[in-house]
């Protein structure tokens, strides 16, 4: 039913590029003001003033207090600008079936795992880890799991399909970020390696980044699409 009220109104798919666009956005600027506001203290000097690009987490942002230990005035922006952030991602699943139309299976489960994954990524800011612990791991892991699924079908279609390389490439730069980053953490967690003090926090805030181009990108594919939609090309033999 969703589906078909989806190709009855083509222009649902720009509305849903713009609010994707506006949540990115408004998401920027609300993490700019949680930086300028975070009181300081990081991996590499528990007394730095500031937020530090190099050694400090994005996730150091949601804490109530700061590294060096002052109460975190960017706390409530940081939590605000992740919200928001998710608040754009069941467009941005919602999207992904109207650019495989040839593979409308990957699309479908590309939406599902994706529209799956949003209430644990809503939780993630709702529990920072410095107040919940390991609660905040675990919302990171049901998030990951449905998300990867949802980008792993999405990449499969672009591929299948042959079109839009140049968004195919961001997905997959976006998914190879993404797992370093995360595989980096867990290697640091369970190991206790001593890998450079820089090199986890560099690796996420590429990650993000990635993932903000990907999600700008889905959206500006889908603000061209022609008023009836793509058609479908045959699978592959």
């Amino acid at each position: 039913m969703v589906a078909t009220a989806w190709r009855r109104s083509p222009d649902r798919a720009a509305l849903a590029a713009g609010w994707i666009l506006a949540s990115v956005g408004l998401a920027l600027v609300l993490l700019a003001v949680s930086v300028a506001r975070y009181p300081g203290g990081s991996l590499c000097d528990p007394a730095a003033v500031g937020f530090d690009v190099r050694c400090n987490y994005l996730s150091d942002l949601l804490r109530e207090r700061g590294l060096d230990g002052r109460e975190n005035p960017g706390a409530r922006p940081a939590r605000a600008a992740m919200l928001v952030f998710i608040a754009g991602l069941p467009a941005f699943w919602a999207l992904v079936p109207r650019l495989l139309p040839g593979r409308p299976r990957l699309g479908r489960l590309a939406r599902a795992a994706g529209w799956l994954s949003v209430p644990a990524w809503a939780a993630v800011p709702l529990v920072p880890s410095d107040r919940y612990g390991g609660l905040h791991g675990a919302f990171v892991v049901l998030a990951a799991l449905p998300s990867l699924v949802a980008a792993a079908a999405a990449l499969r279609g672009l591929r299948a399909e042959g079109r839009r390389r140049a968004l195919l490439g961001v997905g997959l730069a976006t998914m190879v970020g993404v797992g370093a980053a995360a595989g980096l953490h867990a290697w640091q967690q369970l190991t206790a390696a001593a890998l450079p003090l820089t090199l986890v926090p560099t690796v996420q805030k590429a990650a993000g980044a990635l993932l903000l181009a990907w999600l700008v990108a889905t959206a500006a594919a889908a603000l061209r699409l022609p008023a009836g939609g793509l058609r479908g090309r045959p699978a592959a033999a």
